[in-house]
């Protein structure tokens, strides 16, 4: 049963990315554009790593290219290191002396949404990555993820 999981996430992987990353695109722009949220320092990080594993995936899905699993992670993992870093920051106070946020700048630990208590901006970047990291671990063989072993 888990091989055919494996199988069915390796071969869809790219589709699976592409909507995540598509509805995390959607929404950033949903939230500055139409709710005229501003985006804060940290925001934008994430951004900046979301945005291209859209571009990446759908030109992958457009011209039938594999898109490499290694080149998706190079990608997800400092996002991923974002959105925790802005979740904890925003919701608990953590880390607030290393914050990068400036004073010119919307503060990053302003929670302008927040749905059932712990849903905010950065919650819904950090279950996107986390998502994306997960489809690519899952649809990758044990052997292949061991790549330091020979």
């Amino acid at each position: 049963m888990i091989s055919k999981i494996q199988r069915f996430l390796d071969k869809n992987y790219i589709v699976f990315i592409f909507l995540i990353s598509f509805s995390a695109v959607l929404g950033s722009l949903y939230f500055s554009d139409i709710l005229l949220i501003e985006p804060c320092y940290l925001c934008w990080w994430q951004r900046i790593f979301m945005y291209p594993l859209f571009a990446l995936t759908l030109i992958s899905l457009v011209f039938k290219t594999r898109l490499q699993k290694l080149h998706v992670l190079a990608i997800a993992v400092p996002g991923f290191i974002f959105a925790i870093y802005h979740y904890l920051l925003q919701t608990f106070g953590l880390f607030k002396e290393f914050s990068a946020c400036t004073s010119t700048a919307k503060p990053c630990d302003v929670i302008d949404i927040n749905y059932l208590g712990f849903i905010t901006i950065p919650f819904l970047s950090l279950l996107a990555f986390t998502t994306i990291i997960v489809i690519i671990v899952a649809s990758t063989k044990r052997s292949r993820l061991q790549f330091w072993k020979k």
